[in-house]
């Protein structure tokens, strides 16, 4: 079995049958994916918006012609 975990942004490291990892390790990874799931769940929300706002603009042009 081969577990993997996140060394930097882009690398990741994998090891053998065991991953040992102690409660802070895993209280920062939690942390950090906490922070990640917020920061994009803002930009979910603002794509949302500006897709919102560019099908009311699309409509109008649409009716205009």
């Amino acid at each position: 079995m081969c577990f993997m975990a996140i060394k930097s942004d882009n690398e990741l490291i994998s090891s053998g049958d065991e991953f040992d990892l102690s409660y802070n390790e895993l209280h920062n990874v939690f942390e950090t994916l906490c922070d990640e799931y917020k920061k994009l769940s803002s930009k979910y929300s603002l794509l949302k918006k500006n897709h919102a706002c560019l099908l009311i603009k699309k409509d109008t042009l649409e009716k205009k012609a």
